[in-house]
């Protein structure tokens, strides 16, 4: 049975790994038994279908499928992490992205995963993933094309997030470097 998710990372993280998700090792773990920090990480499978989210720019990258099982992941973009292998279902349109915002404020859409719109940033708050009732991912999936909730790329933001901060990298690629990987 496919489960659904919604991922919360950030552009930078796109930028540097657009064909992964991770999450951060528990730090309490001992080195032969590390966990991911967020348990929910854990039971996701193969074929289970995200909802790709960029916090900070406030926009959804696209619908994928999980593609690998939990694999602990390493390298100098992203130290000490688990990670899972992911593919494109569905993208926005080249050079745009769904905005959260124009989508939970200019539509009258509810969504179970946000139960409160005016609060939504809360529930995400702290996460890296949530579950996703298939309801909400079909109205995802409707309407990342929508050429009403869509935004050009030079309209957004690309911060550096505190999860980046600490991985080191304490500036934001440009636009036009978006598609290439970062240099350490």
């Amino acid at each position: 049975m496919v489960s659904y998710y919604f991922v919360v990372h950030d552009m930078m993280a796109h930028f540097q790994h657009g064909d992964m998700i991770c999450c951060k090792i528990h730090p309490e773990t001992e080195p032969k038994q590390l966990k991911p920090k967020q348990q929910m990480f854990r039971k996701i499978r193969r074929g289970d279908k995200i909802v790709y989210y960029a916090a900070g720019s406030y926009v959804i990258l696209g619908l994928f499928t999980v593609k690998s099982d939990m694999e602990y992941y390493s390298d100098d973009m992203w130290p000490s992490v688990f990670v899972r292998k992911i593919e494109p279902d569905l993208l926005p349109p080249k050079g745009k992205y769904l905005h959260i915002k124009k989508l939970l404020f200019e539509s009258n859409f509810t969504f179970d995963v946000f139960p409160d719109k005016r609060l939504w940033h809360t529930a995400l708050r702290g996460k890296t993933l949530k579950n996703l009732t298939k309801a909400d991912y079909d109205k995802f999936r409707r309407n990342l094309n929508e050429s009403r909730f869509l935004v050009r790329r030079n309209e957004i933001k690309i911060p550096v997030t505190p999860w980046q901060r600490s991985q080191g990298h304490n500036e934001a690629p440009t636009i036009s470097s978006a598609g290439r990987k970062r240099k350490s």
